[in-house]
């Protein structure tokens, strides 16, 4: 089992990534 510490930073990233990828997406016309 992985270790609450370790999901939490993985979720953050996840988190974090987001909206990075929704701002690619919209200047990118899709």
């Amino acid at each position: 089992h992985v270790p609450y510490n370790i999901e939490r930073t993985q979720h953050k990233v996840a988190a974090a990534n987001l909206p990075m990828k929704l701002a690619e997406r919209l200047s990118e016309g899709y």
